[in-house]
């Protein structure tokens, strides 16, 4: 259960909250996705149960067509029993963990699904145009592999979705749509190693200018037909010290530890100077 931490500042996965309040509307819109869903659940269970009766299916192309409808149920199911109720219900208690694994589950079906898709297509297309090879290529162990490598492929690239950055997404109540999920909030952005991220990206794109001005000033240097021109050259000259000198000057600017470090040291040279007569008042100091 999310709980509030009494400020203003938003609670991580409040995106996956309901609106706490029924409405005609979000009540239509969920039970569409229970009926519709459960629908789908037992036509696919239908289909399993003619495939496992009827013998013209046992073969490659059950097997895939098989696999394909688990996918469907898997897909299905996470509508009738996640994504249905909590959109017609509009709970504000929802678990962020809940709607992630809507998502994970739900995607990882689909996937599947498609993959499997893919397989009854090629399997209906070598079974036109190759009617003689059919039975070698698609052999039981052969049909077997390829079934267990669909799925593993689909999980070994879902995976990639614990492994990416900022990547978290889950089910939404109030959008009726996947979402991702805030990863900052207010306080987050007031903290030293969020602004210091944006000091530095600032500081990089300022020297990719300069940078990229002494690039263009080589290009025109280049592909300049006339030779000597003094002011074609000097200008490709001192671009590029100007590129450095911009390159130093960010550093300075765009880091407040660098211009107190230049600044401590111009106090420490002013104080040096300055001890030709003691003083009895108290030195300065330096607010951080």
């Amino acid at each position: 259960m999310v709980a509030s931490n009494g400020t203003d500042d938003p609670v991580w996965g409040s995106e996956l909250q309901g609106r706490g309040a029924l409405s005609a509307f979000d009540m239509m819109v969920g039970l569409s996705m229970i009926t519709l869903g459960l629908g789908a659940v037992i036509v696919s269970v239908l289909n399993i149960c003619a495939i496992k009766k009827l013998s013209i299916f046992h073969n490659a192309f059950g097997a895939f067509w098989v696999s394909k409808t688990v996918a469907e149920i898997g897909f299905n199911l996470v509508s009738v029993v996640v994504s249905g109720p909590v959109t017609a219900l509009q709970p504000k208690n929802i678990p962020p963990s809940l709607g992630i694994a809507a998502y994970i589950c739900e995607h990882y079906f689909a996937a599947v699904f498609c993959v499997m898709n893919q397989c009854v297509s090629i399997n209906r297309l070598i079974a036109i145009c190759l009617p003689l090879k059919y039975n070698a290529i698609f052999s039981k162990k052969i049909t077997g592999a390829i079934i267990i490598l669909a799925w593993l492929e689909v999980s070994a690239l879902m995976s990639l979705y614990f492994v990416l950055p900022c990547s978290l997404i889950g089910y939404s109540p109030q959008f009726y749509e996947y979402v991702y999920i805030r990863h900052t909030n207010r306080r987050a952005a007031k903290e030293e190693t969020f602004r210091r991220n944006v000091r530095f990206f600032a500081q990089t794109a300022l020297q990719n200018v300069s940078m990229m001005g002494s690039l263009i000033t080589i290009v025109l240097m280049n592909n300049e037909k006339r030779s000597g021109t003094r002011v074609l050259c000097a200008t490709f000259f001192d671009a590029k010290i100007v590129a450095s000198v911009v390159n130093g000057l960010c550093l300075i600017f765009f880091n407040p530890e660098v211009r107190k470090l230049l600044g401590i040291r111009l106090c420490c040279a002013a104080r040096h100077s300055g001890n030709v007569e003691p003083t009895t008042s108290s030195p300065p100091v330096m607010n951080s």
